[in-house]
């Protein structure tokens, strides 16, 4: 059975090997060229440009605004780790460089992410990686390099490898040497560069080629052809070995490409191949090295041996035609990278008395504290480097839902075996967010808004970023205008220093957090009340985490607070979920009842009368219908004020999203909430009764009347069920709803 399976894998590869096109002559990669002409004359940033495009891109709504998000943030590790977390901002950012760096031709500026740590920047530039890792893979994106191949003696029976000084071809000699089997060739001698096979071919040639490839003069209506492969030529090194052979073979140019031997290969972040990462060190990133002595080229024929060849090797030789990162750039000495702004701007690099052309995409990362000392540095003219440096902002997220999905893989891996309870994650990453956020300051915004944000507190805030909810305090006015200004309100800090999302819990220190609550031998679950218990624990030493050194402005920065705010979510939460699994009411009903009122408020301010469905008759508008749900939404005085503003609110939506069905909850939420819960109030005592039967079943209390016991177990059932509570946390949950709202006491 082994054997059999090992065959399959070996029969797999070769045939993946030889779809692949993996090696070739320069004859038949040629060919390929002219069939597909665009995919083999791309520079580094077109390149990319193509990866990303070939995963495309999702609408997602930003604040209020339309982004495009990569859709390569959302592709995982195998583990299922390395997805991007929102972000859309900057990823939309890095996408227009990249698209103005291939509208040129080629990229002359380093990408610098900054950010507070912990806010994803190293993640963002691992998912391009692996973009582009996915995309030398398909036939689209194949990528060749070439090597010179130079078989042992025995393949010939007349000459010296070609070498024989007569110019010409011995009957035996073979038409290329790229296919000969391995115990045939003596030395293989590869392009550090990855330089393109079309170097092999002198310029003005290259450029004639190009003429008849790309009659328009442009690579497309998009790109122009690459300014580094119509101008720049082979490396030092394979120049020396292309100029010797051309010189051996008395100029026979074909009996020179006979030792070449085109070689696909992939983008490989782990073998550093068009991929790499460098982390802050002194050295520089690329350096020379004579091999004249390798064993390789002392197997060279004796027309070459006398050269002294040196080879390029390091992070940028091996990054070349594709990405490099420098992680916490600023953190190098300036004198140590300052050749890299030079290197991003003259896209080449030089090392002794040798000049190598590059052609790759630079992406660097650093803290925000880095880079203004930078900035203010009195040694550095910062402007001359800012002309080399495209910066790109990631702050920490504002978003609850994006934070959420930072936690989710990872908590299940952190946990220990232990079940993780509903909303254990989502409160954490609730409380980080409100953590970051900052207090509006109405005299930033005009006298409409200004009234709207002044009052806003921190979950206020966040609920406006996350859902686009508002307070119920607000009219109807007010509300439209605080929706319409979300993407104001999030840039209102973005030209300070201080900008929302600079501060706050880093993520780390969330997963942290996580990490000590699932160890908690007091809990059997991750579950919120062993976050919030770990959450008091970080706040207790306000020394170690900057952001709890902040002066309190009420409740924003006030991170200690703030974990109570969460916690009052929660109840409300676990409220709203038992509700449903005792199955009083269904929300259907409410839902109902309130598109009722609105059927009679609309015909009555319209001084209409309505259909009866069950008379058949067309009857006034029912006034005891309509103040009885008044009266559970609290509206005590000017009914008829409250009526109009309600009818402006729908009349506005309808307006505003002209092809969205209406939708009562989504429209007016906090006023079916208020509703709820005036209708949940009259049922206080029977959810009292049903909280405590749970409690007393997961408690294996004695003497329970089988009517409660069925009751409770249906509850359960449907906690479980519905929303993935066990026992253990449900009884937890449970427990915490009796003492804040359903207490016996």
């Amino acid at each position: 059975m082994a054997d059999e399976k090992l065959a399959d894998i070996s029969k797999q590869l070769r045939s993946s090997f030889s779809k692949r096109q993996s090696l070739l002559s320069f004859v038949e990669y040629m060919e390929l060229l002219r069939e597909r002409p665009y995919y083999f004359v791309r520079c580094a940033p077109q390149y990319m440009v193509d990866a990303v495009n070939s995963m495309g891109f999702e609408d997602r709504e930003h604040f209020g605004a339309k982004l495009r998000r990569p859709r390569l943030f959302d592709k995982a590790r195998p583990d299922g780790s390395g997805k991007v977390a929102g972000q859309e901002e900057p990823g939309q950012e890095i996408y227009r460089l990249l698209l103005n760096f291939a509208r040129q031709g080629y990229a002359d500026r380093l990408i610098l992410l900054y950010g507070p740590n912990g806010s994803a920047k190293t993640t963002i530039v691992s998912s391009f990686a692996r973009c582009l890792e996915n995309y030398s893979k398909s036939s689209d994106g194949a990528l060749y390099r070439f090597e010179w191949i130079f078989p042992k003696e025995k393949v010939y029976k007349g000459g010296r490898l070609g070498f024989s000084g007569t110019g010409n071809n011995s009957d035996s000699e073979p038409e290329s040497f790229a296919k000969l089997d391995e115990g045939d060739i003596a030395s293989v001698i590869p392009c550090e560069l990855k330089d393109p096979p079309l170097f092999l071919l002198p310029r003005e040639t290259r450029q004639s080629l190009f003429s008849d490839l790309f009659p328009s003069g442009r690579l497309s209506d998009e790109y122009p052809i690459p300014s580094y492969m119509l101008n720049e030529g082979l490396c030092p090194k394979c120049k020396q070995i292309f100029d010797a052979l051309l010189t051996s073979y008395r100029g026979d140019f074909d009996r020179v490409l006979k030792h070449v031997r085109v070689r696909r290969y992939d983008i490989s972040k782990q073998y550093r191949s068009g991929a790499v990462s460098v982390h802050p060190q002194v050295s520089v990133d690329a350096r020379l090295m004579q091999v004249t002595a390798d064993q390789g080229y002392a197997s060279l024929p004796p027309a070459l041996r006398s050269i002294p060849f040196f080879v390029p090797f390091g992070e940028l030789i091996d990054a070349n035609r594709g990405i490099i990162e420098y992680d916490d750039l600023l953190k190098r000495p300036v004198e140590a990278f300052k050749y890299l702004l030079t290197t991003a701007e003259m896209q080449s690099l030089a090392l002794e008395n040798r000049r190598f052309s590059l052609d790759l995409v630079m992406i660097a990362t650093t803290n925000d504290r880095h880079l203004e000392s930078f900035k203010s540095s009195p040694q550095l003219d910062f402007a001359s480097f800012k002309g080399r440096i495209e910066l790109v902002r990631v702050p920490y997220l504002l978003r609850a839902t994006d934070e959420k999905r930072i936690y989710q893989v990872w908590a299940e891996k952190a946990s220990a075996g232990k079940h993780v309870s509903p909303h254990a994650v989502e409160l954490a990453a609730l409380w980080a967010v409100l953590t970051r956020l900052r207090r509006p300051d109405p005299e930033h915004f005009d006298s409409e808004l200004a009234s709207a944000v002044r009052d806003l507190d921190p979950l206020d805030k966040a609920m406006l970023y996350d859902r686009a909810l508002v307070p119920d305090s607000l009219s109807p006015e007010e509300a439209r205008a605080l929706k319409k200004a979300a993407m104001q309100l999030r840039n209102e800090f973005d030209t300070t220093p201080d900008y929302e999302g600079r501060f706050g819990a880093s993520p780390r220190e969330i997963k942290g957090v996580l990490l000590n609550a699932s160890q908690r031998t007091d809990h059997r679950c991750l579950s919120p009340l062993a976050i919030f218990q770990e959450l008091e624990n970080l706040c207790a030493d306000e020394t170690v985490y900057e952001f709890l050194q902040f002066k309190a402005q009420g409740l924003y920065h006030d991170a200690k607070n703030l974990i109570r705010v969460v916690r009052d979510v929660y109840v409300e939460i676990i409220d709203d979920e038992f509700k449903t699994a005792v199955e009083l009411m269904d929300q259907t009903k409410v839902d109902a009842m309130f598109e009722r009122y609105v059927k009679h408020v609309t015909h009555s301010i319209k001084g209409e009368k309505l259909l009866n469905p069950v008379t058949g008759k067309f009857e006034q508008p029912d006034e005891d219908l309509m103040h009885e749900v008044e009266g559970r939404l609290g509206v005590t005085e000017d009914a008829g004020a409250f009526r109009s503003q309600l009818i402006s609110g729908i009349g506005a939506y309808g307006i505003d999203n002209p092809n969205e069905e209406l939708e009562y909850r989504k429209l007016f939420p906090d006023l079916i909430e208020r509703l709820e819960e005036n209708l949940f109030k009259q049922l206080a005592a029977t959810l009292q009764k049903s909280c405590k039967a749970v409690l007393d079943l997961l408690g294996e209390r004695k003497g329970m009347e089988e009517e409660e016991r069925e009751l409770a177990n249906k509850i359960l059932d449907n906690l479980k069920k519905k929303f993935g509570y066990c026992d253990y946390c449900a009884g937890e949950a449970i427990g915490l709803l009796m003492q804040n709202k359903y207490s016996l006491g």
